[in-house]
Formats: structure tokens, C-alpha cells, sequence
């Protein structure tokens, strides 16, 4: 599964578009080939192409891309730089979870911390 990411991947850019549109690009990839995919992806980005990528890893977006749009039902819960886009108030909205966002010491990127708590949404479905 990791080997045909990484061909897809490669296919991509050898096509040298001058945009990559990218699902999941890290799915099912082990920790250090989903590092390498995004660099790679940061490196063509910095040479002047655009990518646009659903990534569902809150950590890795924070720390790879320069703005993440936060869907949640289908509607922008935010938009803008990772720093102003994952919060916990950002994030209770958009999956109605408890987290705390701090600074990673290494990256410096917002790093996302996800706390056990009720699902209010199924919660309200059952009060009176």
C-alpha cells in the first residue's frame, strides 16, 4: 500500500504540474515515509508549485502546510495559518472534541493534543 503512494507520488511530479492536488497523501504510510512524502511535497511547493491536500493528521498539516481550511459537515469552521486555524476552540466547534494545542519544542508548529470527553452532540441527542 506505502509503495503505491509513493508511485502515485512520483507519477505526479514527474508530470510537473503546476499543481498537485493530493488525497491523503500520507495514509497507510509508516511515520518516516509519510515525513519524506511531505517534504518532498514541501520541496516541489518551494520550487513553485501549489499542492492542495486533505490531511486528516492535524500534527503533520500544522507542521507542513502554510494554511489549512478546517471542514467540519461540509461547511469552513476556519481558514488561514495553522497557528490561527488549530485551536481548541476551532476544534470542540468543528469535532465537537476536548484538546489543547501547544508549541511543539522541536518544529515550532501548533501541536494538537485530543482529551477523552463527551461527544455533545450525541449527548444532546438523548437529553429530554
Amino acid at each position: 500500500m506505502a509503495s503505491a503512494s509513493v508511485v502515485l507520488l512520483a507519477r505526479a511530479l514527474a508530470q510537473a504540474a503546476p499543481v498537485l492536488l493530493l488525497d491523503e497523501p500520507t495514509a497507510s504510510l509508516d511515520i518516516n515515509h509519510a515525513i519524506q512524502t511531505l517534504e518532498t511535497v514541501q520541496s516541489v511547493v518551494d520550487d513553485g508549485t501549489a499542492a492542495v491536500a486533505a490531511i486528516h493528521d492535524l500534527d503533520m498539516a500544522a507542521r507542513y502546510c502554510d494554511r489549512l481550511v478546517l471542514l467540519a459537515e461540509g461547511e469552513v469552521v476556519a481558514a488561514g495559518p495553522p497557528s490561527a486555524v488549530l485551536t481548541s476552540e476551532t476544534l470542540e466547534t468543528a469535532f465537537d472534541a476536548t484538546a489543547v494545542v501547544s508549541r511543539d519544542d522541536v518544529t515550532d508548529a501548533p501541536r494538537v493534543t485530543a482529551l477523552p470527553g463527551v461527544d455533545k452532540r450525541k449527548a444532546s441527542d438523548t437529553d429530554g
